[in-house]
């Protein structure tokens, strides 16, 4: 009798890992809208009360990191929040990456940080990032992230979607032709000749 139990709850491990990975393959997400996107917000904060976490400043990396930590923000009664961009430097088709200014900050304001951002991939920026912020004596640092992709360096601790697919286009992706060139070797960037930037009209 408990070796059929066990059977049954394998197999209903085995279904529902079939079906996600079938979801995930076949019907991946391409683009999120701003609903999903408050939605998971809200998800996330809900996750940080029930973990007794409250930001005493939100720390946003580039873009999306400006949008969602200002949910964030918002949804804790105004937190402060500070964003942050990155500068590339390509050196023998390898990106080396680094903050465009540095900045001091008062302690008070260092108890609690959430680092925060649109997607992690890599997971390079966010240990960059929070290794700036340790320095500086940040007491206690979770990450958030609306985007997480499966094979990042870096685990976090709060994840809106976790994916293997590269290109999700995110709420403030208005274009169809917005591309992280960032993340590629200027070599490989297409020219604005090539097809990538042409207007439909």
């Amino acid at each position: 009798m408990t070796l059929d139990i066990i059977s049954l709850i394998i197999g209903a491990i085995g279904v529902v890992a079939t079906t996600l990975y079938v979801i995930e393959r076949f019907f991946p997400v391409k683009k999120i809208s701003w609903k999903f996107a408050e939605k998971t917000v809200q998800n996330i904060c809900n996750e940080m009360i029930r973990d007794e976490f409250h930001p005493t400043l939100l720390v946003g990396i580039g873009r999306g990191g400006a949008v969602m930590g200002a949910l964030v923000s918002g949804y804790f009664g105004h937190k402060p929040l500070l964003v942050i961009d990155r500068k590339y430097v390509w050196l023998d088709s390898e990106r080396k990456e680094d903050i465009i200014c540095s900045f001091n900050l008062q302690s008070k304001y260092l108890e609690n940080v959430l680092l925060i951002a649109g997607g992690v991939y890599s997971g390079n920026t966010m240990i960059k990032y929070h290794d700036i912020l340790n320095t500086m004596g940040a007491q206690n640092i979770r990450r958030a992230a609306l985007i997480y992709e499966i094979g990042a360096i870096t685990d976090i601790e709060y994840k809106g979607i976790v994916t293997t697919r590269k290109k999700v286009r995110l709420p403030w992706m208005f274009s169809n032709n917005y591309m992280r060139d960032d993340r590629m070797d200027p070599t490989s960037i297409p020219s604005p000749n090539d097809e990538v930037y042409r207007h439909p009209g």
